[in-house]
């Protein structure tokens, strides 16, 4: 599982009039996602983010976040392999507000995580019902929730999604904490693309993906954009 460690600084936190802004911004920039953030405050109703704008983002070497309160969206840089949990108020957004939006970026001779974490999968234990889960990468949209379906003993599932991760990949000889348990692998003793498939294969087995789009069907992607941007 991707690590949160180590605290970093809020940079800069500024009002914009759309993500080319902030986009245009990042890159004139240097600065260490590691140990510093950004935080971009946009109003869709009066400029919507764009698929190509979403897509964009994924680029990047760094994950971003994007969170809603009272109408108005913020748009975190994270790190190369998280975002977020800097703060309680940032937790709160992420957890209960009307969008928790977040990217897998491509990482040059790595696979695409093209799929919820481990880590993204145990957060939607804590997430609000009403709070649209959604990851962006270079391959498309994807949604996705609570896990409802244990694939091992093939029966709905109700129980918390860190049980049924831990179940899951004991099943197959891997601990995810890589706790140096008995008898079991560590997870990150995997290559990046077997980490990549196995926690898809996750995802998918146990229903955790809702729905899935591809940049390529613009029809499907122009409504998922209208629930990125808060029903607009």
């Amino acid at each position: 599982m991707s690590s949160a460690e180590g605290p970093r600084t809020q940079r800069e936190s500024r009002a914009v009039w759309s993500v080319s802004e902030a986009i245009t911004y990042l890159n004139k920039i240097r600065f260490d996602p590691e140990k510093e953030y950004f935080v971009f405050s946009l109003d869709p109703k009066r400029n919507p983010i764009t698929p190509t704008e979403l897509r964009i983002l994924t680029s990047f070497e760094f994950e971003f976040g994007i969170t809603e309160d009272r109408g108005i969206l913020y748009i975190e840089t994270g790190k190369k392999n998280y975002v977020g949990g800097e703060s309680d108020k940032n937790n709160k957004r992420r957890d209960t507000s009307r969008l928790s939006l977040h990217t897998h970026p491509n990482h040059e001779g790595e696979a695409t995580v093209h799929t919820p974490s481990f880590s993204d999968i145990y957060i939607t234990d804590f997430a609000s019902k009403n709070t649209p889960l959604v990851l962006a990468t270079s391959e498309g949209i994807i949604f996705y929730g609570k896990p409802t379906y244990d694939p091992i003993n093939k029966k709905a599932w109700t129980g918390e999604p860190r049980d049924l991760m831990l179940m899951y990949s004991k099943h197959y000889g891997y601990d995810i904490f890589c706790a140096n348990l008995d008898g079991l692998k560590n997870f990150d003793s995997m290559s990046k693309p077997e980490m990549a498939a196995f926690q898809r294969r996750f995802a998918i087995e146990t229903k955790a993906i809702t729905a899935e789009i591809p940049w390529s069907d613009t029809k499907r992607i122009a409504e998922a954009m209208k629930i990125v941007n808060l029903g607009r």
